[in-house]
Parts: structure tokens; C-alpha cells; sequence
């Protein structure tokens, strides 16, 4: 997948975890510069925007990863690289060893990973506000005041919506490079389902779902003038591309090329035509 090369587009951060090279996508510019363009030109709220969507982002991602590789390398798998952008990103060689029931694990525990997250951001929120959980909530703004305790408050509230946001979208949209794809695929080949219909029935349905999406970042922007949801849009886009790909390659016999359906523990018998690849790009938010 061009997004995630992570020779050509991305920040090269060397093999920092445990001998896994890491890498910086270059997207994880876009969404601080969006919020920045639409919101006050004010130092004390730029600075506030660069540190929650950027490195307060990226080590939610990153440890969103991080649980995946471990049980990844339970299943024998052998993890290639990580790429870090705004939805998440891993490079793998898929689970040798548990088959459909390995890949369910993968794709559930990033997600899950964000609950002792979740948790920990608000015994860090009560700390800071003696007990105060009021402004513990997915739905509230962002209010700051102009000290570094009410700084951090804000940090911690936001990254509080940012955990549920990605939680949530790896959940439900069943396409690449989000977790909800391998999770539908996994539970499918579990039911005895062939590979290429397992693939038909999931990317139709990430098709329909990214479709919404993009419809409602259009909406946003263009009817509403919501700056800020050109990330919604542009996202929406690429995910629309990614799970017509992968209905493209279950018409045409070529899900060996799939960075999800490609991999080992979905090759059966009974598909024709159908040729395993050790090399899987993927994964996500």
C-alpha cells in the first residue's frame, strides 16, 4: 500500500523496540496542520494542538501496536517494521501457528489495549482535578485555561476521545489498514466460511461503511464549513480505496496480493486459485 511505505514516505526512527524498526509517517503532520488552519492562531492553544496530535497521538498508536506485535509473536509471527500514522500501521508477517483464531487475537488487542489506557488517563484527570470527573467526557470541548495544570487537564481530556474514537472505528469498520477488517475476516473463517467470500461479504460492507463516511465529511466541510473534518474526508477516501481493493481481488482470484485476506491463516483448501504470501502490510487507529 503507497500510504504506509515506509521507505519512501516516512521518517525512518530507527530499531528501537525490541530491534523493530519504527517508522514516522509523514500523515502524522496532517492532522496538527488541519487543526491548527482552523483554529486560533493563539501560541498557547498551537501548542496545545502540536502536543495532542502529535506526540500524544503517536504513543497512543504506537502502544495500540505494540500489544499487536506481542501477540503476534505468541502465534510464531515475525514482525517486520512498524509504521506510525494517524490511523496506526504495522508491517507483518502474519501468525504462522493458530490460525484464524491468532488473527482474531491480533486484530481484538489493539483495540482493547486502550482500556487500561482509558483508565489510567483518568486516575491521571482526578489527580490533576482533585476529583473533579465532570470534564471526563467523550462528548466535551476542550477548555483550557491559560496555566500548565489546566494544559495537562486538557491533554488528558482530549486523549480520553481520542482512545474511545480509535477504539471504535478499529471496531467497526471492517477494512484495511483499521482492526475491524481482520476481525470480520477471522470471525468469518472461523464459522467454515471460504476465504474469498469471507473477503466479498467484509470489504462490501467496508465499502458501504467508508462510502457514509466520506459522505459525511463531505457534508461537514462543504455544507457546515468544518475545516477540521477534511481529515474525516480525506480518511473516509483512502479507506473507501483500500476496501474496494480487497472486493476487487476476491472478484479477480488475487487475494494473495491482499494485505489482510493475503495472509497465511486464511489460505483453505477448498479456494481456488489462491496462493499464500508470507508478507502483510497492515493494520490500525
Amino acid at each position: 500500500m503507497p500510504l504506509l511505505n515506509a521507505q519512501k514516505n516516512a521518517l525512518n526512527l530507527g530499531s528501537c523496540l525490541f530491534g523493530i524498526p519504527v517508522y514516522l509517517h509523514w500523515s502524522n503532520l496532517f492532522l496538527p496542520l488541519v487543526a491548527l488552519a482552523r483554529d486560533y492562531p493563539e501560541p498557547f492553544i498551537s501548542a496545545f494542538i502540536v502536543v495532542l496530535f502529535g506526540p500524544a497521538l503517536i504513543l497512543m498508536v504506537l502502544l495500540h501496536e505494540l500489544a499487536k506485535v506481542m501477540v503476534t509473536r505468541a502465534y510464531g509471527g515475525t514482525v517486520e517494521s512498524i509504521v506510525l500514522w494517524p490511523l496506526g500501521g504495522l508491517t507483518i508477517f502474519g501468525p504462522q501457528q493458530g490460525g484464524a483464531s491468532a488473527e482474531l487475537k491480533i486484530g481484538i488487542i489493539g483495540s482493547f489495549i486502550h482500556v487500561p489506557i482509558i483508565g489510567v488517563l483518568a486516575g491521571i484527570y482526578a489527580l490533576l482535578t482533585g476529583g473533579d470527573m465532570s470534564g471526563f467526557q467523550v462528548t466535551s470541548n476542550a477548555s483550557i485555561s491559560r496555566t500548565m495544570n489546566g494544559f495537562a487537564i486538557g491533554i488528558v481530556q482530549q486523549l480520553y476521545k481520542l482512545n474511545v474514537l480509535i477504539i471504535l472505528s478499529n471496531l467497526i469498520i471492517p477494512t484495511f489498514p483499521l482492526d475491524g477488517g481482520r476481525i470480520m475476516g477471522a470471525l468469518f473463517m472461523k464459522c467454515g466460511m471460504a476465504t474469498s467470500t469471507a473477503a466479498k461479504i467484509t470489504s462490501s460492507i467496508g465499502v458501504l461503511m467508508s462510502l457514509a463516511g466520506t459522505a459525511y465529511g463531505c457534508y461537514l466541510f462543504f455544507f457546515l464549513g468544518s475545516f477540521g473534518a477534511l481529515f474525516e474526508l480525506v480518511v473516509g477516501i483512502y479507506l473507501v480505496y483500500t476496501s474496494t481493493n480487497t472486493l476487487i481481488r476476491s472478484a479477480t482470484g488475487t487475494l494473495s496480493d491482499d494485505p489482510i485476506f493475503g495472509g497465511p491463516c486464511y489460505v483453505k483448501k477448498e479456494d481456488v486459485n489462491f496462493e499464500a504470501v508470507t508478507e502483510k502490510e497492515g493494520d490500525v487507529v
